[in-house]
């Protein structure tokens, strides 16, 4: 199955938490990506923007949680979302 629609994207840890649990009650497969923001590449651009770095601070914030879903489960997995 490909899960392949992407339910939501957030920087939020408890609401992916919430949301994975009542996914696994509904019995709705998923898949998840997470994504640090804090990059080599992103403390390279915040320096030459901003003339200071912040590698290794305020990483909860930098991370982004992504939930995908396939098609078919989509508008059911849709009522979940707050």
């Amino acid at each position: 199955m490909k899960y392949d629609t992407c339910l939501i994207k957030t920087d939020s840890l408890d609401q992916i938490l919430q949301l994975k649990y009542q996914l696994d009650e509904k019995g709705i497969p998923y898949r998840e990506k997470i994504r640090s923001g804090s990059s080599l590449r992103d403390f390279g651009a915040l320096l030459f923007i901003t003339g200071q770095g912040s590698y290794g601070t305020n990483g909860e914030r930098q991370t982004t949680y992504e939930l995908f879903v396939s098609k078919e489960d989509y508008e059911r997995a849709q009522q979940l979302v707050l």
